[in-house]
Order: C-alpha cells, then structure tokens, then sequence
C-alpha cells in the first residue's frame, strides 16, 4: 500500500527512478539513493562506468579521429574486450572503452598499474613474422615494404 497526499494506492510493484549523480550541475546530486534508503531499499555500491580514458601520450592525442575497428581492451585479470576504439585529443574511447570502464569502473588505473591496450588485426592473417623480418633490414626498400604492409593494417595517417 502506498499513501500519497490525497489518495492511498494498493500495487504489487513500485519503480523509484530517483535519478543518479553523474551530471551534478544538472541538479542530480544523488539525492534519489539517501531517499530509497530511507525506505528501507539497498543501495549497490556505485562506480563511474561507461567512460572514455584520458592518456598522457601527446602523440596519440595528435592522432585523434583514427578509429580501429578491432581493438582488444585486457583488463588486469586477463579478461578481454574486443571491438571499435577511436582515438581522441585527451584520449580514447568507443564501444570497447565503455564496455571496459563498465567491468573496470571498482579498480584503480595509476602509472604503475596501466590501462594495456592492444591492436586486434581485422583479419585472421598474421603479419608478426614479416615486420620482424622488415624491421631487421636496414635498405630504404625494406623501409617502404614496411609501410606497405602496416598501410595495410592501420589507417594512412597512424602509419606516417
């Protein structure tokens, strides 16, 4: 039974949307989980989710707007996220990101503790052997062989 001002309601089930407190200056302040407390509701711990990284590295920052299609995100117990990144002027983000800050958001990310991100090819075939190959020549052909074949996994522009 619930009771309102001038009418007294009998439902099975109540739904309390009480908001949340990730856009303070919109006026949501969190105000929503002292009120479902107060009723005698729990409330789960809260963690910041479904958020981009900001990164230290200038030089990725100079890159932004390049997307990988097929980025893998390892979490520090071995779990992976797979799926698109995109490169921003403070950092990254995109799907995989989210899904990632979502699993991640109750562990710390400092320094000595990093964020790992790795490039999934978009295809099977394994391309290690022949850049490392590449890499051991020293000839301006090798070099342009080299930009060939990373042309060929990565946008023009990451490449350069």
């Amino acid at each position: 039974m619930l009771t309102g001002t001038t009418q007294t309601y009998v439902v099975d089930k109540l739904i309390l949307a009480t908001g949340g407190n990730a856009y303070r200056h919109t006026g949501s302040e969190g105000d929503g989980y002292a009120f479902a407390q107060s009723l005698g509701h729990t409330v789960t711990a809260l963690g910041p989710s479904l958020n981009s990284f900001q990164t230290s590295h200038e030089r990725m920052h100079a890159l932004s707007g390049i997307s990988f299609p097929q980025s893998a995100l390892i979490a520090k117990d071995g779990k992976s996220f797979v799926g698109p990144l995109l490169l921003t002027h403070f950092g990254i983000t995109g799907p995989v990101v989210f899904a990632f800050s979502a699993y991640t958001s109750f562990e710390s990310m400092e320094t000595n503790h990093p964020l790992l991100v790795k490039r999934k090819p978009d295809h099977e075939q394994s391309y290690d052997y022949r850049l490392r190959i590449l890499q051991e020549a020293k000839s301006t052909q090798a070099k342009k062989q080299l930009g060939s074949i990373l042309k060929t996994h990565f946008p023009d522009r990451f490449v350069q």
